[in-house]
């Protein structure tokens, strides 16, 4: 067998002994190809965390197979007949939104119906959810891919010239952790849209059957998560001083910090502000809880709380019989461009 590698200009070719085939396994052209991603690694590095992974043979093996390539730069595109990219592939980021199936969006479920390939990770998106797709579409389940892994799927689906559904939780533009698939992309050459879905924040205030926004109440809703390993939060950004302004308030990914969380936002709010707990808002397993934010933790087991909970804090939480204040939209005496005033009463402006 010959694999044929270009660099620039140049050709190389080097034929592959018999026993060398034996550990060319499918996934070591994607292994190869990680080498035009390999700019700034060191070889030794790039060997042991990549090619051995992706040739899935021994290292001493593995090391014996890329002797033979040893003179290919570390920077070249490698191309065979088999593996030369087509156009057409592109992949839509899809936010599958917080879990029923029946909550992706008319045009989320469209672009699954239409997906040769789709991402999902397990670990939060429903296999309900991709009951959209056809039935002979490929799945593959994310939860255990590193970046550089799925990049490599991407790369497949560039030559391939496949569309791909990546579908995300709740909505991609919300700790979707896109920006960096988004990038590949872009530099693969690869086409892709977003289409929006409808966020776990929402769903759970559907589920208590409340909004987030009050007159004389609120109107601001902020957006924020526990600080952890994989994203940490700025320092201005800490809980604390959101807090301060007393706004409804939503903490995702927090589950497993429910005490210090709680603790930080009694800095500022009173202990008596409405508060709930949301755990798998909208799908069969759901679970909510609430109480005042000063007794939320109350009689609770923490570890059952740990993880897909969401935290929302608001005064507008409030027993809707205890408004003080309406908005004017409906008043009678309210007026807009859509609808007259009652005679008699004051017009309002736009």
């Amino acid at each position: 067998m010959k694999l044929i590698a270009q660099a620039d200009s140049s050709t190389l070719v080097v034929e592959l002994s018999s026993e060398q085939l034996a550990v060319l396994s499918n996934g070591l052209l994607n292994a190869l190809e990680l080498m035009s991603d390999a700019n700034d690694m060191e070889h030794d590095h790039w060997f042991d965390s990549e090619f051995h992974a992706r040739v899935g043979c021994s290292r001493q093996a593995a090391r014996s197979l890329l002797n033979e390539v040893q003179g290919l730069p570390l920077t070249a595109p490698v191309s065979s007949p088999n593996n030369k990219r087509e156009s057409g592939a592109h992949v839509s980021f899809i936010g599958a939104g917080p879990g029923a199936p029946d909550l992706i969006t008319r045009r989320g479920a469209k672009r699954l119906a239409e997906a040769d390939l789709i991402l999902y990770a397990g670990s939060l998106v429903p296999e309900a959810v991709l009951e959209h797709a056809r039935p002979d579409a490929e799945k593959l389940n994310t939860a255990g891919l590193n970046l550089t892994e799925q990049v490599a799927v991407y790369r497949r689906a560039g030559r391939e010239g496949l569309k791909v559904a990546r579908v995300h939780s709740g909505d991609p533009a919300i700790y979707g952790a896109t920006a960096e698939q988004m990038r590949a992309l872009r530099e693969m050459g690869i086409d892709y849209d977003v289409v929006p879905g409808v966020s776990s924040f929402t769903a759970s205030a559907a589920t208590l059957g409340a909004e987030l926004t009050r007159p004389g109440v609120t109107q601001t809703i902020i957006l924020t998560r526990a600080s952890g390993r994989a994203s940490p939060v700025p320092d201005a950004e800490n809980l604390a001083s959101l807090a301060a302004h007393r706004a409804s308030l939503c903490v995702f990914l927090g589950g497993s910090q429910l005490e210090a969380n709680i603790a930080e936002l009694l800095k500022h709010y009173p202990p008596e502000t409405p508060a709930a707990l949301i755990q798998r808002a909208t799908q069969p397993e759901e679970r909510r809880h609430a109480a005042p934010l000063g007794q939320l933790l109350e009689g609770l087991k923490l570890s059952e709380w740990a993880l897909t909970t969401m935290l929302l804090v608001s005064p507008a939480l409030a027993d809707p019989g205890d408004m003080q204040e309406v908005s004017r939209l409906y008043d009678p005496a309210y007026a807009h461009r859509f609808r007259r005033a009652e005679k008699g009463e004051a017009s309002e402006p736009e």
